[in-house]
């Protein structure tokens, strides 16, 4: 299903090199070691990347791939993080798993997921892909994302497995 899901919604010629955002730190931990074991390899950010991702990180932490935001962070926080990986030259893509958080929608988070996809397909040069994992959500909210082309699973272990599939 992974493959599937994934192979028909993204239209990057390679996928080398991966960044992971998630919101909270065993999320991101989990995913770059389930990557790495899988054979994918992690992009390393520019300073100019990081710099733009300092004040977003989770605070205690220094920003880095993988990026952790902070467990409350909001649909700004995303579409920053991701906006800023996604003009980096090093990733091939992004890697954007979101816990719930009963304070804010996962509705509003796959908003942001879909809108700086959409966003990076409007910019010259070559495409990026974006996988997301919305965790606990049942169902998946799919519209947004479905209209970005941007694959969605409900577990971290299900995005991964998407993504090496491409890499």
């Amino acid at each position: 299903f992974e493959a599937v899901e994934t192979l028909t919604r993204l239209r990057a010629p390679q996928c080398r090199t991966l960044a992971v955002v998630a919101n909270g730190r065993s999320l991101a931990t989990l995913a770059a070691d389930r990557l790495l074991d899988g054979g994918g390899a992690m992009a390393t950010l520019s300073g100019e990347t990081l710099a733009a991702l300092a004040p977003l990180g989770r605070p205690g932490s220094d920003p880095g791939n993988p990026l952790t935001l902070p467990e409350a962070a909001g649909p700004e926080a995303f579409a920053a993080a991701i906006g800023a990986i996604l003009a980096d030259p090093a990733p091939d893509g992004v890697l954007v798993l979101a816990a719930p958080n009963p304070f804010i929608p996962a509705g509003e988070i796959a908003s942001a997921i879909a809108a700086a996809a959409k966003a990076d397909m409007k910019r010259l040069g070559r495409r990026k892909t974006v996988v997301a994992a919305l965790i606990g959500e049942d169902p998946l909210p799919r519209a947004e994302l479905d209209e970005a082309r941007v694959p969605v699973f409900a577990s971290p272990a299900e995005a991964v497995r998407a993504v090496l599939h491409i890499m």
